[in-house]
C-alpha cells in the first residue's frame, strides 16, 4: 500500500467535479429502493439509510464474524489498518483471489447465520427493483468463476484514520486483474454496513474523481492509497457520521476516507460490496 499522506504535492489534482445537485449523500430512516438505484445510475453520488440492521442481527452477525474458523487477524499478515478479515483479496493475482473465494465461500455465507439471511432480502430487493426497470443483476465472474459476494473487515487506526483518502476507480484496472470483467465498469458505488463502531470513523469524501495523470503523477500502481490531504484543500468535501445499523452506498471514484476512531479499543466493523453497471440493462456485484 502506497502512503503519500505526508509528502507535499508538486501537482494540482486533476479528474472531474461534479456539481453541487450530484456532490451530496442523501439521508432517509429507511432503506429507498430508487434512491439506491439512482446512485447505481449516478444519479447522485450516495445515500445512507439510518439504522436499518436492528441490534440483534447486527450482534449476530458480529458473533459469527469474531468467532470464523475464516478470520485473519493481525498474526495472519494483515495491513497495518486491518484487525480482522473475512473474504477474498483483489490485491494478488486472480487465480488467487479466485482460489480465496472458494475457500473462503461457506464461512462467509455463514456470517448471516441466524438473521433470517438479512443479505439475500437486501439483494433479492435490489434484484427486483432492477427488473421492474429491465435490468439484471449478477455475481461478476471471471473465466467462468463468481466473484467473492462481500468481505466483512474490522479496522485499526492508522494516525488520523482508519482509512486513508484514496479512490477505487484505479484499482479494477490493474494489470494483474486484466480479465476480470469488473475492469469493464466505469463508475463503481460501494456498499457497505456498519456493524460496529464507536466514536469517531466518520466517511470523509471530497469531491474530485482524480484521473489517471494525476495518479502517475503521485507514483500510484495498483492502489491509490494515501492521496495528500494538501492537494485535497480545495475541493468540497463532505464527512458524514456512521453508526451501527447505517447502510450507505457512494460513488468510490471520488476520494474517499475513514476518520479516526476516538477509542482504538472500540471495534469498527463493516460488511462490505462493489456494484456497477456493466451495460446499460446489467449490473454486476462482487467483492
Amino acid at each position: 500500500m502506497t502512503d503519500v499522506l505526508s509528502s507535499t504535492p508538486s501537482i494540482q489534482l486533476q479528474g472531474i467535479v461534479h456539481p453541487d445537485s450530484y456532490f451530496q449523500i442523501v439521508e432517509k430512516n429507511e432503506i429507498d429502493w430508487q434512491l439506491w438505484i439512482d446512485v447505481l445510475r449516478g444519479k447522485v453520488a450516495g445515500a445512507i439509510f439510518r439504522g436499518v440492521v436492528n441490534q440483534e442481527i447486527r450482534q449476530q452477525i458480529c458473533h459469527n464474524f469474531w468467532h470464523s474458523v475464516s478470520l485473519k487477524q493481525k498474526s495472519d499478515g494483515l495491513p497495518a489498518h486491518a484487525k480482522a478479515f473475512i473474504g477474498a483479496s483483489l490485491s494478488k493475482s486472480l487465480e488467487f483471489y479466485s482460489e480465496e473465494v472458494e475457500r473462503t465461500s461457506q464461512d462467509i455465507e455463514a456470517l448471516f447465520d441466524n438473521t433470517g439471511d438479512f443479505y439475500l432480502f437486501l439483494l433479492d430487493n435490489i434484484k427486483k427493483h432492477l427488473a421492474d426497470r429491465g435490468c439484471s443483476l449478477r455475481v461478476a465472474e471471471y473465466n467462468g468463476r463468481q466473484a467473492g459476494k462481500y468481505k466483512m473487515r474490522s479496522w485499526l487506526n492508522t494516525g488520523d484514520f482508519v482509512i486513508v483518502p484514496h479512490d477505487d476507480s484505479g484499482v479494477l484496472k490493474a494489470h494483474h486483474l486484466q480479465g476480470f470483467e469488473v475492469g469493464q465498469i466505469d463508475r463503481v458505488v460501494g456498499v457497505l454496513i456498519c456493524l460496529e463502531n464507536g466514536e469517531g470513523g466518520d466517511l470523509h469524501y471530497w469531491n474530485i474523481s482524480p484521473n489517471d495523470e494525476t495518479r502517475e503523477a503521485l507514483g500510484f500502481k495498483s492502489d491509490s492509497f494515501g492521496y495528500p490531504l494538501e492537494a485535497l484543500a480545495d475541493f468540497d468535501k463532505i464527512t458524514v457520521p456512521i453508526c451501527p445499523g447505517d447502510i450507505y452506498l457512494f460513488d468510490v471514484t471520488k476520494v474517499h476516507a475513514v476518520g479516526a476512531k476516538t477509542d482504538d479499543e472500540v471495534n469498527r466493523t463493516t460488511i462490505s460490496w462493489s456494484m456497477g453497471f456493466l451495460d446499460p440493462k446489467t449490473v454486476l456485484h462482487w467483492a
